[in-house]
């Protein structure tokens, strides 16, 4: 709480209704007649419920640090420049130890390779002795490309879908693509964005009262059609106050796949970078029993009838969420293998989802 005294004559103080700006304070301070900088003391009580309070020749002003409040979404595309700061902020990613998780780091090319419903860590470290209060850690996935820098990243429409009915999540829970490890509910944890807004961009953010290691998972794959839909993403991390003032900023490159290994592999030699040999997960010395699950054979092509449905928003979505469902068997298939007729397999795959693009192009030049 911040306290001075000024004489009455003449002084008109500055609508602090939204919460105190400390170079507005201390400009209007400079306008009094008869202000010296000692008169202002600056006291660590509660905050009050009304945060300004005039009477005596006394102006009151709330503690800038309350915990029951949390930074607002930010409006439009954030900014993507790494901005250290002066209390030093860094997200690190240990890549000396992912290859023992189901997650990989290049160094080189600034990019996490991660499986959906995942967890991943990164470590945040800043100057806390000097951080004016409790901090807030923000993640807001973007797409990295300059011509998709304007669209917010949503989840596809299947991964949302089930979820929606989940009880207690709000719609900006379920659309964000990626969330906080920890479990839902949890206080120091927010989901922002509103739906309604385009403009309103999904973010995750975390209270924390001092440098951390926090855990993400991500909901959806970079190959979901109707979500992110191969284009690349980066996570942008943002160290800011109760208010939503910036004092930090680093931008981690993302790809969500279900080969990180392989993935890695191929983006680092398509940059130009000699291949790294990267050893294999260590294997446990002990025995393991292997439970072997017959799995029903599910190859054959089904002709659809010629069938009506109402809406063309709804026929989009349906025709997207199987043109999904196959991207996704197809990239297994290639990623492992499974059996000597899955070229055969694959080449069906590819004839039905170039035909599933057609027919979703041309519905959606309908709606135009």
């Amino acid at each position: 709480m911040f306290k001075c005294e000024f004489p009455d004559e003449g002084v008109v103080p500055p609508n602090f209704d939204e919460g105190v700006d400390s170079d507005v304070l201390s400009n209007y301070l400079r306008e009094l007649d008869g202000f010296t900088g000692s008169q202002i003391e600056i006291c660590h009580e509660a905050p009050m419920d009304v945060p300004l309070v005039h009477h005596n020749n006394l102006i009151q002003l709330v503690n800038p640090v309350d915990t029951n409040r949390v930074p607002t979404s930010p409006q439009g595309p954030p900014a993507r420049t790494n901005l250290e700061g002066i209390f030093k902020f860094k997200a690190e990613i240990d890549s000396k130890h992912t290859k023992r998780k189901k997650y990989l780091y290049s160094h080189r090319l600034n990019r996490i390779y991660v499986d959906v419903n995942v967890n991943f860590s990164v470590g945040f470290t800043w100057d806390a002795s000097i951080f004016p209060g409790e901090a807030y850690i923000r993640a807001t996935t973007v797409f990295s490309d300059v011509t998709q820098a304007e669209k917010r990243v949503e989840r596809c429409y299947q991964h949302s879908h089930e979820t929606a009915n989940a009880p207690g999540k709000s719609r900006a829970t379920i659309m964000n693509v990626l969330h906080s490890a920890r479990e839902h509910g949890s206080p120091d944890v927010h989901y922002c964005g509103n739906p309604e807004q385009p403009d309103s961009w999904y973010s995750v953010l975390v209270r924390t009262p001092q440098p951390t290691e926090l855990a993400y998972v991500f909901l959806c794959k970079s190959s979901c059609s109707s979500g992110i839909n191969r284009r690349p993403i980066e996570i942008i991390f943002t160290l800011e106050d109760f208010k939503g003032e910036i004092y930090g900023r680093q931008v981690v490159g993302a790809r969500v796949c279900s080969c990180p290994r392989r993935d890695i592999d191929r983006d680092e030699v398509a940059e130009g970078l000699p291949k790294t040999k990267r050893s294999a997960p260590q294997q446990e010395t002990r025995a393991k029993k292997v439970k072997v699950e017959t799995v029903e054979k599910d190859d054959a092509v089904i002709k659809l009838p010629a069938i009506g449905v109402v809406g063309r928003r709804t026929a989009i979505l349906g025709l997207e969420v199987m043109l999904n469902m196959m991207e996704q068997k197809r990239d297994g298939l290639i990623a492992n293998r499974l059996s000597t007729d899955t070229t055969s397999v694959i080449y069906n795959l590819d004839k039905s989802i170039a035909n599933l693009i057609k027919h979703i192009n041309q519905l959606k030049g309908q709606q135009q």
